[in-house]
């Protein structure tokens, strides 16, 4: 939960939470192993490609967000 709720979260951490959802998954099997997995368990294995893509959105909104401001910056420098 610590990792779904950080502030800041690297490729790292990113890999060990896909580690520990097929870990809970496993183990979820061999506790109930009559049970099958239901779909709200089934949606955590998209959560750490949910925040990557999430996290790259964001650097590419911020690199956009760079260039027009330097734009900017640049027309108000040269007076126009």
């Amino acid at each position: 939960m610590d990792y779904l709720l950080a502030p800041t979260i690297t490729l790292n951490c990113i890999s060990h939470l896909r580690e520990l959802i097929q870990e809970h998954h496993d183990t979820f099997k061999d506790l109930y192993p009559s049970c099958t997995i239901i779909p709200r368990m089934h949606y955590m294995i998209h959560y750490p490609d949910c925040i990557k893509k999430y996290i790259e959105h964001i650097i590419e909104k911020l690199y956009m967000l760079t260039y027009i401001f330097a734009d900017l910056d640049h027309l108000y420098d040269s007076g126009a």
